[in-house]
């Protein structure tokens, strides 16, 4: 099998127990964060590279725990910075913090990027990596005030149940893809700023939406943006952005010195942007930027201008159809969140076989395909509903069909996925697992070939794995693995 994949899905087994995160918040970095008001000796006794990331940082408390480290290039030990903690629900700790490299040395921010944590799995992993990460803090020159963390899918989770017991201990969160725990009711009060970003066909968009428009009624310091992409982390150019924005709130809130400079730049590439999206017909878009302008310059500079737009667009014909297609995109999701949940449970249901043609009608897919290829919300919305589906049946149904050896039932959930995503490799290699352990020879390499041509090489993986071990004496596997070795 090779369902560990890369993209992975909705969270809903992220990190185990939120309440053990709670129970660390409160019980190791509320206590360690006195460590960060005695570090006058202790950062410069560190003599780690500037400029550059290093992989591997072995914690102090947990040498088996590890992150990447990335110190801004202008670093003085005699200094203090903000610092981000980054949390990748893979453990990606050098990718993830590459994804805010720029804007870390532009704004002077120390980046330390876990190589521990995981989503879709148990929760100890999770809380060794926290519990050695944290004190590493006293180990650089850290504004205790300024402390930040990051996170996409389940450790945006992780990084939002974090902040909200740390008890202010945590100023900001970056938050990709992720959504509430299930775990906690929402919040009547948040102790942070947030900037959240969802790609467009991301399953958890209107999740991420949701947390924007509780922050608004709270009152909060909030912003979030869509950008063209699936279950991701957002890009490097908005993770700089989202930086400048932590940047330009904690000049507003007194925890860094207010540069006029740095907020005129700031109003000004805003005001393009907004200027640029109103000019090219994105009036929806553009209003709510101007909306986060007000928001966040509110205090730092006059604002105006931009609450004269927000009066203009919020009565035109573009706002009012924008608004009502939303509305449609969101009930359109609901209905299907209900849809997929009857479907997964009649696949599963022993006394109601699920052949494929049969589940790909039950989740709607021909209708569900057919209007992602509309545009507005509502293809937004199809092409979300189709992620959220591919998920479920690639990666979490499959792993539990494997796990109970139901590899028929496997099969079916495998088929259907591939009709939203023919080309993915990883799913038509588990389709060949799938149909290997049935007996299905013929089937099975077929899928095998697929998974060739779509981009699956790793040769070693496949000389190993168990589950194709009925296929290897067949002169069809044996062509599948000369097409790999020659790339033909």
């Amino acid at each position: 099998m090779k369902f560990a994949r890369e993209t992975h899905g909705a969270v809903s087994r992220i990190i185990g127990s939120v309440n053990a995160i709670r129970w660390l918040a409160v019980f190791v970095i509320l206590p360690l964060a006195g460590l960060l008001l005695v570090n006058e000796s202790g950062a410069a006794e560190e003599d780690f590279p500037a400029g550059r990331i290093i992989d591997r940082v072995e914690c102090r408390s947990d040498r088996s725990r590890t992150y990447a480290l990335y110190l801004p290039s202008r670093y003085d030990p005699k200094e203090k910075y903000p610092a981000l903690l980054v949390f990748d629900p893979r453990g990606r700790g050098r990718l993830a913090a590459e994804q805010f490299l720029d804007g870390a040395d532009r704004r002077s921010w120390l980046v330390l990027s876990s190589n521990e944590t995981r989503s879709d799995g148990p929760m100890e992993p999770n809380l060794r990596a926290l519990r050695a990460l944290w004190p590493e803090l006293s180990r650089y020159a850290v504004d205790e005030r300024r402390i930040y963390v990051a996170g996409f899918s389940g450790g945006a989770i992780l990084a939002w149940t974090l902040a909200l017991d740390a008890n202010g201990r945590i100023a900001g969160v970056i938050a990709s893809g992720g959504r509430l725990p299930d775990e906690i009711p929402a919040p009547d009060r948040v102790p942070f700023v947030y900037f959240g970003a969802a790609g467009r066909r991301d399953f958890n968009h209107s999740k991420m939406a949701d947390i924007d428009l509780l922050l608004g009624r709270l009152g909060s310091p909030h912003r979030f943006e869509t950008f063209e992409g699936s279950h991701e982390w957002m890009p490097k150019e908005m993770a700089a952005e989202a930086i400048d924005w932590m940047e330009l709130i904690a000049m507003k809130e007194g925890l860094a010195p207010c540069g006029e400079i740095f907020v005129e730049e700031e109003w000004g590439r805003e005001r393009s942007g907004a200027r640029e999206l109103e000019n090219s017909g994105h009036v929806p878009s553009a209003l709510r930027r101007y909306e986060s302008m007000v928001r966040s310059f509110e205090g730092l500079r006059d604002s105006d201008e931009a609450k004269q737009k927000i009066r203009a667009l919020n009565s035109t014909a573009a706002v009012l159809k924008s608004r009502q297609e939303e509305r449609e995109a969101g009930e359109l999701e609901r209905e299907f969140e209900a849809v997929l949940g009857r479907a997964l449970r009649n696949l599963w249901n022993p006394e109601m076989p699920m052949p494929a043609a049969r589940l790909a009608s039950e989740l709607r897919i021909d209708e569900l395909i057919l209007k992602a290829k509309s545009g507005g919300a509502a293809g937004d919305a199809a092409r979300r509903i189709l992620e959220r589906i591919f998920t479920q049946l690639s990666f979490y149904q499959f792993r539990d069909m494997a796990e109970k050896k139901r590899w028929g039932l496997a099969a079916s959930a495998l088929t259907v996925a591939l009709r939203i995503h023919e080309h993915d490799a990883a799913t038509w290699y588990d389709l060949a697992c799938s149909y290997a352990r049935v007996w299905s020879p013929f089937k099975a390499i077929d899928a095998l070939g697929h998974a060739v041509d779509d981009g699956f090489l790793d040769r070693d993986h496949l000389a190993k794995d168990p589950d194709l071990d009925t296929l290897r004496d067949l002169p069809g596997y044996r062509d599948v693995v000369r097409r790999m070795k020659t790339g033909s």
